[in-house]
């Protein structure tokens, strides 16, 4: 029993002269005991202590780290959410509308409609088979989820809509929300007179994600010419 032997060396001895009886010797022994007793039980309860710890923080990195956990750390070298991918404008490069030129629009986006009351685009892979007959026999184009430059006519933005005032190619204009949909179907409105006397009304969906300076930027590439007309006469 090594441990009771070095218990027993460390104990203090009588220095009486004279052997030690056997009564010295058994209260020695039990000593002894009762001493490498107290050590076991230390040891065990700095054995234990520091096994919690050990589980305390292998839980505590487990619930950091548990895979699908939204409140899981980034790995390095990656952000903690992906970041939306931004719409960007580029020159436009097709035919040029009747009613309207124009010098960009977003990448890779399609004309879906072309005249004199209207310019269109829309995103890729959307639906572009139009909506409805009109009663003069000509084809509705839904105006949802795309951008479309057009006159003003009877348009305008709402009195409670908070305006931004502007400026495009030296004139004032006003961009705001226009009334009625949701957060994925409402759009912005820009309206702004082009120095020839039109009124142009620009509308872009919410959804697309364009910076008012996006928007101010097409904008002023827009021109009005000479065939545009108001939609419905």
């Amino acid at each position: 029993m090594p441990d009771l032997i070095d218990v027993l060396r460390t104990l203090p001895h009588d220095v009486t002269p004279g052997p030690a009886g056997a009564d010295v010797v058994a209260a020695d022994v039990a000593r002894g005991h009762r001493a490498l007793s107290r050590r076991r039980r230390r040891r065990i309860a700095c054995s234990s202590a520091v096994l919690a710890v050990a589980a305390s923080v292998a839980v505590g990195t487990g619930q950091l780290t548990r895979p699908g956990d939204s409140s899981a750390p980034a790995a390095r070298g990656s952000s903690a959410a992906p970041q939306a991918s931004r719409v960007q404008l580029v020159a436009y490069t097709g035919a040029q509308p009747v009613g309207f030129k124009v010098r960009t629009v977003p990448e890779g986006w399609h004309v879906v409609s072309s005249d004199r009351s209207a310019f269109v685009v829309a995103p890729p892979g959307t639906d572009t088979s139009p909506s409805k007959q009109n009663p003069d026999g000509g084809k509705a184009v839904s105006l949802e989820g795309r951008i479309a430059v057009m006159l003003q006519g009877m348009s305008r933005l709402p009195s409670h809509s908070p305006v931004t005032k502007v400026d495009v190619n030296g004139e004032q204009g006003r961009l705001g929300f226009a009334d009625g949909g949701n957060a994925k179907t409402r759009s912005k409105w820009l309206i702004f007179p082009d120095g020839a006397g039109h009124k142009v009304l620009v509308q872009v969906p919410a959804s697309l994600g364009l910076t008012d300076d996006q928007i101010v930027r097409f904008a002023r590439g827009i021109t009005v010419t000479s065939d545009a007309q108001t939609t419905g006469g």
